[in-house]
């Protein structure tokens, strides 16, 4: 193997090692078919619709109080405690108004645990709500709401998180503690509080990111091996 493509080859293995481990719910069956656990008011229109899983939610039989049907899915995180490099990553579209949000409505996102390490997105049509620290201030986005949108947490143990929706930076801090643990659990659901909705999951992905927070930086590095080592090449050649 030449010199060159043992540095392409060595830049490749970085890039493709960014992500490992991951979970992936692809909205093509039923959660629970696929190792979520089901929990809620059980009554709640469900569908697959090309590749989205569609959860359609009202206050049924639970009329007149607020706080209708809901449709929630759990699982373990079990397995990636210790993770110092952790990510989930969901793409989704609600037609839910903001003024559910109040009633952790219309479609919610938890990370949590019963350490009491918890970061919770509450998504509307067109606003997101992000409570981490009961010390930090609530996170306010507005959305546009005709198109859904990819949302992704990073948290690097105790030391650093990062939230983003559609690749853009919406806040990054320092957590109040090492995230995810034996006790840490991952929720989705959809719920009507006082108005109906129809909410839209595209897919749901998690699982342990390899590198630190460098990582951006560790590729541009081995971007600058891969430059080295084609100057080293130009001067063998000439």
């Amino acid at each position: 193997m030449s010199r060159h493509m043992a540095c392409v080859l060595s830049l490749s293995i970085l890039v493709a090692g960014a992500n490992a481990g991951i979970v992936a719910y692809e909205g093509d069956a039923f959660p629970e078919a696929v190792g979520w656990t089901r929990v809620g008011t059980m009554d709640a229109d469900r569908s697959l619709d090309n590749g989205w899983f569609v959860q359609s939610v009202d206050l049924g039989v639970w009329a007149p109080l607020p706080g209708g049907e809901q449709d929630q899915y759990n699982r373990s995180l079990a397995e990636f405690a210790g993770t110092r490099g952790f990510f989930a990553e969901w793409r989704v579209q609600t037609d839910g108004p903001r003024s559910e949000i109040d009633g952790v409505a219309p479609a919610s996102f938890v990370l949590g645990g019963e350490r009491g390490i918890s970061f919770h997105f509450t998504i509307a049509a067109d606003l997101v709500r992000f409570l981490r620290d009961i010390n930090d201030p609530i996170i306010w986005v507005d959305i546009d709401p005709a198109v859904p949108h990819t949302y992704r947490f990073e948290i690097y143990g105790d030391e650093f998180y990062r939230f983003t929706i559609d690749g853009s930076e919406i806040v990054s801090g320092v957590p109040e503690g090492f995230y995810p643990t034996s006790d840490s659990v991952i929720a989705w659901r959809a719920k009507s509080w006082y108005e109906p909705n129809t909410t839209r999951w595209d897919y749901i992905r998690f699982g342990t990111i390899v590198h630190e927070p460098a990582t951006a930086a560790m590729l541009l590095a081995g971007a600058g091996v891969l430059v080295l080592c084609d100057r080293r090449r130009q001067r063998r050649v000439g």
